[in-house]
């Protein structure tokens, strides 16, 4: 149990760290010169995110953190620090639909990859 708690802290601080490293610094918008708006992230910077959540992810995995709190945690505290950022810069309110769409979808990826990797280790011992 205390395996799990610690692991679970651990898990969500590299969460908002990976947040923070790839995301969290950037909130500029550019503007082309056709006048379109892109940002504030590049691509390279979400599949920077991507990649090193993965990471974070399968290495948890490994450290046998429980299989039902690391998908969880992961999605959460990455997701809640986006989302705080993310309204606390965005006039619209459009964040909401955004927070949404990241919680969905990290959460479902987050949850395919740890099925896939609880099988691969299962296999492996």
């Amino acid at each position: 149990m205390i395996k799990n708690i610690g692991g679970a802290a651990a898990l969500a601080l590299l969460a908002v760290l990976t947040w923070w490293m790839w995301l969290g610094r950037d909130s500029g918008y550019r503007t082309d010169v056709n006048g379109n708006v892109t940002g504030p992230y590049e691509a390279w910077q979400v599949i920077g995110a991507g990649v090193t959540l993965l990471i974070v992810l399968i290495a948890a995995l490994v450290l046998r953190v429980h299989p039902l709190i690391v998908p969880a945690v992961l999605t959460l505290a990455f997701t809640t620090a986006w989302t705080i950022h993310a309204a606390g810069t965005d006039d619209s309110g459009l964040f909401a639909v955004g927070a949404l769409l990241l919680l969905v979808g990290l959460g479902i990826a987050s949850a395919v990859v740890t099925v896939g990797t609880r099988a691969v280790l299962t296999r492996a011992s």
